[in-house]
């Protein structure tokens, strides 16, 4: 539907007929853009959709389902912005029947958060689509909230052992960083919103220069697990906490108020998501793996896009197709700052607030009595 402009340039005054919407064309391929309310993304959308049009075959992405483990559904912003290019499928590895996941049939699968220990079939599906060649994103969570109570449970997904072949481990226990979390809201009080900082849910940095992460700021996680990574040719960091991290023991409170103080001799930097590229002589596949899978949830996508573009760069770099991943990662947010003691932080929070005015005063101070000065020199000039 067109929509009226008003145009004011050299004196005049027009009311144009428009469209707020772009349409590419080729051959019998057309994308379209209704409306085009930002531009910060436009060039990703518009590479994104030209890589569309121009490929016969569209690759397909395939979630495993059963033993808890959560389906594309489960992450509403995820699965729309894969179906814009991707086939986004369903792995049940459950059935009473469970055909072997072909490299034909799947360019990428996802393990998302099971919740219980996958059978031994399941298990022996995965790995043989892994070591085959195929390329797997594995969302691992060795920690459930338990629902009685504000205190979570050990669980395992029964992958550990394959993992440790690739020389990634998952630590039990949940992770926390006292220097660098999101804040959560503790209710009203009266008239005030009462905010403070929750280090269960961790702000990673960026471990190394890999292709995944290279542009990006920071992952917001919430309630992860920590990776314990071999020396191991091929296995990477991609996220890791502050130099404050440390492991809560299972079983513990999750309350904000029940966290107590950090133990100073046990902070240290903990991996919360590793790549793992094989050699060209194994013939095995790439992996990816996040000791997370709450940060794909609709609470911490939108308080950090990052999450979605990191996942989004990941299967991409899985499938070894990384042409989208410079441009997707131009969409970003500053990263967050990390302060290594409450001193710090304080130093910056009242330097802000007290010391720029305070210098603002003491350069006028210095201004005026310097201008007092030179005056004074000046007449004695001139009486002489």
């Amino acid at each position: 539907m067109p929509t009226e402009f008003n145009v004011l340039r050299d004196d005049e005054f027009e009311v144009r007929r428009g469209w707020f919407g772009l349409a590419l064309l080729y051959a019998d391929e057309t994308e379209t853009f209704p409306f085009i309310d930002r531009t910060d993304d436009l060039e990703f959308r518009l590479v994104s959709s030209i890589s569309n049009m121009t490929t016969e075959e569209r690759p397909a992405v395939g979630f495993v389902t059963g033993f808890g483990a959560k389906a594309a559904s489960s992450f509403a912003a995820l699965q729309q912005q894969l179906t814009d290019r991707f086939e986004v499928r369903t792995i049940n590895l459950q059935q009473d029947t469970v055909p072997p996941v072909g490299l034909d049939e799947y360019d990428v699968i996802v393990v998302a958060g099971p919740t219980q220990p996958l059978s031994d079939t399941a298990q022996a599906r995965v790995r043989s689509y892994v070591e085959a060649g195929g390329p797997a994103l594995l969302l691992l969570d060795n920690n459930a909230i338990n629902p009685q109570s504000p205190t979570t449970m050990p669980i395992q997904s029964g992958l550990e052992g394959f993992l440790a072949e690739r020389g990634v481990g998952v630590e039990p226990g949940l992770v926390m960083d006292w220097s660098s979390n999101s804040n959560i809201s503790m209710g009203r009080q009266g008239i005030f919103n009462i905010v403070r900082p929750y280090p269960l849910w961790p702000i990673a940095f960026r471990g190394g220069n890999h292709p995944i992460t290279r542009d990006l700021g920071n992952l917001s996680l919430g309630w992860a697990s920590a990776l314990s990574l071999t020396d191991t040719a091929g296995v990477e960091p991609l996220w890791i906490t502050s130099g404050a991290g440390q492991i809560q023991e299972p079983g513990g409170l999750l309350l904000p108020e029940a966290l107590g103080e950090p133990d100073e001799a046990s902070l240290t930097t903990l991996a919360v998501a590793a790549a793992v590229t094989a050699d060209e002589a194994s013939g095995m596949g790439r992996l990816v793996v996040v000791g997370d899978a709450n940060f794909l949830e609709d609470q911490f996508v939108n308080a950090s896009p990052t999450n979605l573009i990191f996942v989004a760069n990941a299967i991409d770099w899985l499938a070894q197709d990384e042409a989208l991943i410079g441009i997707r990662s131009k969409t970003r947010t500053p990263p967050a700052m990390a302060f290594t003691s409450d001193f710090q932080r304080s130093l910056l929070k009242w330097g802000n607030l007290a010391g720029v005015p305070l210098l603002f005063v003491l350069s006028g101070i210095a201004r005026v009595t310097g201008r007092r000065s030179r005056a004074e020199r000046r007449w004695q000039e001139y009486a002489s």
